[in-house]
């Protein structure tokens, strides 16, 4: 179904707003990010991927067991008496 819809101006910039019968079709919602191009004197307008990555708990975790060896390395040094003139 198409939708006529007038071109306003709004300071120096030129506004269409886009009903929200099209933006379910898109898939998207105030806020999301388009990429608009002319084809064939055509106003194209796609949908940019946001998609969040997700990560498993065991992506999560790779290199803690190095990192709590680091950690246990440096305390050792933190708790130890100091040598010179530090602070």
């Amino acid at each position: 179904m198409p939708f006529k819809k007038k071109i306003r101006r709004q300071r120096n910039s030129a506004i269409l707003s886009i009903p929200s019968a099209l933006l379910r079709r898109l898939n998207v919602e105030p806020g999301d990010l388009l990429t608009l191009d002319v084809q064939d004197g055509v106003l194209i307008g796609r949908p940019v991927d946001r998609s969040i990555r997700r990560y498993t708990l065991a992506e999560l975790l790779v290199g803690a067991d190095q990192l709590a060896q680091l950690n246990a390395s440096v305390r050792e040094h933190m708790d130890s008496p100091s040598v010179g003139r530090e602070l």
